[in-house]
């Protein structure tokens, strides 16, 4: 929406989501330190409806069950079907219900004619981003890479299903003049700036115990909003975009907000929940921070036309959940794709046995089959790049144990989840609900992944590893020697942040104040949220030599200078030392205890180095490559043209 001066109004990021038919990003961490991107679009199965008898299409014939996506050991070939059920072994039961949507709204549209083209979705990002007023570069680095989401999925995901939705829909939208009124007090009228605290409902008890602290202490409140569980609000303190009335989607908010005074805290309030799904409410605490005054200058009438285009806009999306849920039911998609046993017969995992790419994992309308072939190429599209090097990584471990003779049984991987599960304190059930499909990770993956590979490559290196009397001293100084408690600030490991880490480090050296203020708003929200306050650690127990050795220079009170590490900048500060413990020697269980960590430690070091090596005896050929991103293509075509011969195909 433009005004008079050509200025659209600001749109948060999360309007820029609104209206994609399944998109949200999970990063799971693979044992070997690599992350692959999750996306999800679950919907509810509405009942059977019945379907009018049709002959299903014969399937496409394809070479995806011989095509070789890379090769290993020079000549051993990767399928691209082994890429595929590996895939679906680990995102399928997420991502079946998102293809059936996109099947789904395709055919709808197709029906009456409705298509959207290239230069119509690339038109869409140029709006969405100029309306966010950001540009190409910075909704890459600072959106979609955060999210660990490629340009491919923005634009197959997100904005190709809205255009959709929009055709499909774009005829019941009907903006009243009421409707437009609101539209322009959201965007032009009064808007006021707060700092929120939300709650997840779960924690509604611990939000009221700790509401008087919040109202009757800046500094509380402050300290509250940085600890709180919403990560993004956490790192800004809080601080919400400013918004107007009818702007923030929730009355009950709005309401609340516009009655307060500049620096006084609402009652304790409840809304509805976008972050949890399977919560009723959030539990939220608002602070007005300041008022912003209404737009006096423009006008309605010359932005009426924008103001109908917002409109609209917003009432397409929301029509478009009850619209997907009656195309749903009206293709009475049956999802046939299910959690499976983990293991075959030989304790081969059933969800990558090859051979059965035309099975449906769906059906549609009937007797329309949707094959784990298409799920799996929906997924290869996706996914598949990056997450076929972790496939031939998997490969190359397995191959490897059994040319060794090794191998893991299936009772091992349930005594280390269960082991696992100890730690955590959390039941199994429990565990996989909450915690596992939270970041849309299957316990077949956990165990496969992460267990199961760590199991491998420890008895892989077992042989190498030895617990050495120097190694059993140091252990010994790290828990039972003089102890440090320290603050840290850490600056991520980057050109510019390390120029911010320069300027900051001359206040913060000589005011408590400004070292305080770094620590609370530093980029790292979990030292952030706790004021940049570490556990307690002796010699060779931080884990890097360079600021260890600095750390037992410092009397208490002093910092040490800038220290580069792996994880980036840092600066500490001691707060006081702590003698070794005494009474306590290198003997009986205490050597024992020590013998077990210093070797599990030395294992999981040992683990990335032997790996390697394997990695490199394999030599490994991937041939399917990931789309350029915007910033690589545009790289890559600058190189081009810089070696281009002077002169070439100008005019003589």
């Amino acid at each position: 929406m433009t005004t008079r001066s050509g200025k659209r109004p600001k749109v948060t990021w999360r309007r820029l989501a609104l209206g994609g038919v399944g998109v949200g990003a999970v990063a799971a961490a693979v044992w070997w330190g690599r992350h692959a991107t999750q996306a999800s679009a679950e919907a509810a199965a509405p009942p059977p409806q019945p379907a009018a008898a049709q002959t299903p299409p014969a399937p496409p014939v394809s070479d995806y069950t011989q095509r070789v996506v890379a090769y290993v050991c020079g000549t051993t070939p990767v399928t691209r079907e082994q890429l595929g059920e590996y895939l679906i072994a680990r995102l399928g039961e997420f991502k079946v219900n998102a293809l059936v949507n996109k099947i789904v709204l395709e055919r709808a549209c197709e029906k009456q004619g409705l298509g959207v083209t290239e230069a119509e979705v690339d038109a869409q990002l140029t709006t969405d981003l100029a309306a966010a007023q950001i540009n190409r570069r910075e909704f890459l680095d600072n959106y979609l890479r955060r999210r660990e989401l490629t340009l491919y999925e923005w634009r197959e995901d997100v904005l190709r299903p809205k255009l959709l939705t929009g055709k499909l829909l774009r005829e019941r939208a009907r903006p009243s003049e009421e409707d437009l009124r609101k539209a322009f007090a959201s965007f032009y009228g009064e808007k006021v700036v707060c700092q929120a605290i939300f709650w997840p409902k779960a924690q509604h008890e611990e939000a009221l115990a700790q509401y008087e602290k919040v109202r009757g202490s800046a500094e509380e409140f402050d300290r509250q909003a940085r600890r709180q569980p919403d990560g993004r609000l956490g790192a800004v303190a809080g601080q919400m975009e400013p918004f107007g009335r009818h702007g923030l989607g929730d009355e009950v908010l709005e309401n609340e907000a516009f009655k307060l005074r500049e620096g006084e805290v609402s009652p304790v309030l409840k809304s509805p929940s976008n972050a949890r799904p399977t919560d009723d409410y959030s539990v939220v605490v608002l602070k007005l921070v300041r008022r912003v005054p209404a737009d006096k200058v423009t006008k309605f009438e010359d932005v009426r036309p924008a103001l109908e285009k917002e409109v609209v806009d917003r009432q397409v999306q929301a029509l478009t959940p009850e619209t997907l849920a009656r195309l749903r039911q009206e293709a009475n998609a049956e999802i046939l794709l299910k959690a499976e046993d983990d293991k075959g017969q030989g304790g081969e995992p059933v969800r990558e046995q090859l051979g059965r790419s035309q099975q449906p994992v769906a059906v549609l309308y009937g007797n329309l089959p949707v094959t784990r072939e298409q799920l799996a190429e929906y997924l290869i599209a996706r996914y598949g790049a990056d997450r076929l090097d972790l496939l031939v990584n998997r490969i190359i471990v397995r191959r490897t144990c059994a040319e060794k003779g090794l191998a893991v049984a299936d009772a091992e991987v349930e005594a280390a989840l269960k082991e696992h599960l100890e730690a955590s304190g959390v039941g199994r059930e429990l565990f996989v609900k909450e915690v596992l499909h939270r970041k849309r990770k299957t316990l077949f993956e956990f165990q496969e992944d992460g267990l199961r590979a760590g199991l491998l490559m420890s008895k892989m290196v077992a042989p190498l590893v030895r617990a050495e009397e120097a190694d059993l001293g140091k252990g010994f100084e790290a828990y039972y020697g003089e102890q440090f408690e320290c603050r840290l600030i850490l600056w991520p490991r980057s050109p510019r942040d390390h120029e911010i880490a320069i300027k900051q480090y001359g206040l913060i050296r000589t005011s408590e104040a400004e070292f305080d203020r770094a620590a609370r708003s530093q980029a790292n929200q979990r030292l952030a949220a706790e004021s940049g306050k570490i556990a307690l650690f002796g010699r060779y127990g931080f884990g890097n030599d360079n600021v260890e050795r600095e750390v037992a220079k410092l009397a208490e009170g002093e910092m040490t200078p800038l220290v580069e590490t792996p994880e980036g900048y840092a600066v500490l500060k001691l707060v006081k030392r702590h003698p070794p413990k005494e009474g306590v020697t290198l003997e009986g269980e205490v050597r024992g205890r020590l013998e077990q960590e210093v070797i599990a430690k030395k294992t999981q070091m040992m683990i990335p180095v032997e790996f390697q090596k394997l990695r490199e005896a394999a030599t490994p050929n991937l041939l399917l490559r990931p789309a350029l991103r915007e910033d690589e293509l545009t790289r890559q075509v600058q190189q081009e043209i810089s070696q281009i011969p002077a002169g070439l195909g100008t005019k003589k």
